[in-house]
């Protein structure tokens, strides 16, 4: 499976830059004859740019490769494989929309393309993972719900996003940011979890210590080393986005950009990392604290919630309330 999980969000991009290049002026060139046969159809595209359609498929792909950390880190393949199913629909929808109109879509070249490999991957990975028919089915009407959800939500966005518009960037950001959080992690515990037992409740660093797998000085230098390293990653990184690269001036500009950029980042950590891989994998496993399990507590969670919610947004209007007074 760790071959074909990740042909899905190529498939996907590879499909969508089709449509990214040539939908907008297509849609342009047609306008007269699609108003005369497809009016709703032309209507709901009006006011979208190349630039708004792009951040669409951008939303799209992040949500498609989620589902793919998600279902390889926790040996759960029935989203993905749902997820997959509703994207090979959607090729065959492309494909019945050129022959009805009677015209070339851009989307029809790819989806031709895509389609039997998509098909060739459903039936391969069905007999990997063992679906029977009812599972498969409950899985593609799950996955063909998630799609159709996500593309009405997609829709809603592009036509929030053109060329004058931050929110792509910032978005962006938020993304990279999150990902720089999981590489961070991902380095701290190349030689084991107990790389970075600082982070475990007070139970397991103490049990880590008696089993003689660290000792407390060394956990409290890798403490010192992994907030300090964090703090300036955390700092520095948005205030270079949001002012250097964005340009926003004053508070309102400021203070939004670099809230949206940490919830996106503090979301992405308390689900997925502390959530699926902290939770329910065994990269985080400190070998002779098993009983010590879950290692974040219902408290803990809950305090980690707060923090992402209320403390994020409130040090972003801080931080944004300095920086429009240096700017001034």
């Amino acid at each position: 499976m760790d071959f074909y999980i990740w042909l899905f969000p190529l498939i996907f991009i590879f499909h969508d830059m089709e449509e990214i290049v040539g939908f907008i002026p297509w849609l342009k060139k047609n306008r007269q004859f699609l108003e005369s046969k497809y009016s709703k159809m032309i209507k709901s595209y009006d006011g979208v740019t190349t630039e708004g359609f792009s951040a669409a498929v951008f939303e799209e792909l992040i949500v498609c490769i989620i589902i793919c950390i998600i279902s390889y880190l926790t040996d759960f393949y029935g989203i993905w494989f749902g997820g997959l199913l509703g994207c090979v629909l959607h090729f065959c929808i492309h494909i019945i929309e050129s022959l009805v109109i009677g015209k070339y879509i851009p989307a029809l070249i790819t989806s031709i393309i895509c389609l039997p490999i998509g098909i060739i991957i459903l039936y391969q990975c069905a007999g990997i993972l063992s679906y029977s028919v009812p599972m498969m089915i409950l899985y593609g009407l799950t996955g063909v719900l998630l799609v159709a959800l996500n593309l009405k939500l997609a829709h809603l966005f592009m036509k929030k996003c053109n060329m004058g518009d931050i929110c792509m960037n910032v978005l962006i950001e938020g993304c990279i940011l999150a990902i720089l959080l999981y590489v961070f992690c991902a380095f701290g515990i190349r030689k084991g979890a107990v790389g970075l037992v600082h982070l475990y409740e007070k139970n397991v660093q103490d049990r880590a210590v008696e089993l003689g797998l660290i000792t407390e000085e060394k956990i409290k230098r890798n403490a010192v080393m992994f907030k300090s390293t964090g703090m300036l990653l955390y700092l520095i990184y948005p205030l270079i986005c949001v002012y250097a690269v964005n340009g926003a001036r004053g508070f309102v500009s400021g203070f939004w950009q670099i809230a949206v950029i940490w919830l996106i980042m503090g979301v992405f950590d308390r689900i997925v990392i502390d959530g699926i891989w902290v939770g329910h994998t065994k990269a985080w496993i400190i070998p002779g604290t098993e009983d010590l399990r879950p290692y974040i507590s219902l408290r803990a969670h809950i305090k980690k919630w707060i923090m992402t919610l209320v403390i994020y947004p409130a040090a972003a209007a801080i931080l944004a309330g300095i920086m429009a007074l240096i700017l001034q």
